[in-house]
């Protein structure tokens, strides 16, 4: 009863909504300054246990299928989700995972310089937290080559200067 009132009052000045997508049940979003001012007043061991509890469930919305083009909004939607939480840096391996196929959506989107930062980003954790021949490090390798492959073809490939000038 006290969070539905609390929801009710939140709502009301502007600091959040409910938000339905697909069915009755509505999710809480909230103003991106009450989360700095919550994330804020937390105690580090809470907030780390909150970045967990998300990581995790992001990693079980993870559609497990980056190149099916029917996933790609799922993908689409959970990417923010996945950056603002800094899910480069779970400890799941559900939410390594999703970093994974979020990079491969991208690369199958054509979003190269996202998939680069991502894949990047994802190596650079991995090799710290786990070390580099842990095998989720070597596929965030993988995807890190493969998007940096993937950009220097479309370099390799585009016009020089001198055809694009007539000369």
């Amino acid at each position: 009863m006290q969070l539905g009132r609390a929801v009710q009052d939140i709502t009301r000045y502007g600091l959040a909504q409910i938000v339905y997508r697909d069915g009755p049940d509505g999710a809480l979003k909230l103003h991106r300054l009450l989360q700095v001012v919550l994330r804020d007043r937390m105690l580090e061991q809470t907030r780390s246990q909150m970045r967990y509890c998300a990581h995790v469930l992001l990693g079980n919305l993870d559609p497990n299928d980056p190149r099916n083009v029917g996933s790609w909004p799922r993908y689409a939607a959970l990417l923010p989700h996945a950056i603002a939480s800094d899910l480069v840096n779970s400890d799941d391996a559900r939410a390594r995972s999703l970093v994974d196929n979020l990079v491969r959506y991208l690369l199958s989107v054509n979003d190269y310089d996202t998939a680069i930062q991502l894949s990047k980003s994802a190596l650079d954790a991995r090799t710290q937290r786990l070390g580099p021949d842990h095998p989720d490090t070597q596929a965030a390798r993988l995807y890190y080559q493969a998007a940096k492959n993937r950009t220097s073809h479309i370099v390799d490939t585009a016009p020089s200067s001198d055809q694009t000038d007539g000369g």
